[in-house]
């Protein structure tokens, strides 16, 4: 079996050059699919309605709720290899959800700030 490790630097190539030939479709479809085998929470891949968006937004002011912008540039380093891995799939989703379905950036990016203020 292959170590998870070895299954991101695939996923991550994988992910990199469907991007770079403008298969935006299906590098979204790569990066969530990794996502879930690491086990962590992945949008699925449709319209956020307005809604979703601002209910997520008020999640996570409410996490940022009395932290300072030193509080945060005092967070630990990410130490967690599965988080890592799953905040740089997000990355690669932030620039194809863009081109494809650009109502999911706002999701993507409040899951990377919410991974940011709970691990590091």
């Amino acid at each position: 079996d292959i170590d998870t490790k070895e299954k991101y630097r695939v996923s991550d190539i994988k992910v990199n050059s469907l991007h770079n030939i403008g298969r935006y479709n299906e590098s979204i479809n790569a990066a969530l699919d990794f996502r879930r085998q690491l086990g962590l929470l992945t949008p699925k891949k449709k319209p956020a309605s307005k809604f979703i968006i601002i209910r997520e937004f008020i999640r996570v002011k409410k996490l940022l709720k009395n932290k300072t912008a030193e509080d945060i540039a005092n967070l630990p380093e990410l130490d967690n290899e599965l988080y890592e891995m799953g905040q740089r799939m997000n990355e690669h989703l932030g620039h194809c959800v863009f081109h494809v379905e650009p109502t999911m950036l706002p999701l993507i990016i409040f899951q990377m700030v919410t991974t940011s203020l709970k691990h590091g």
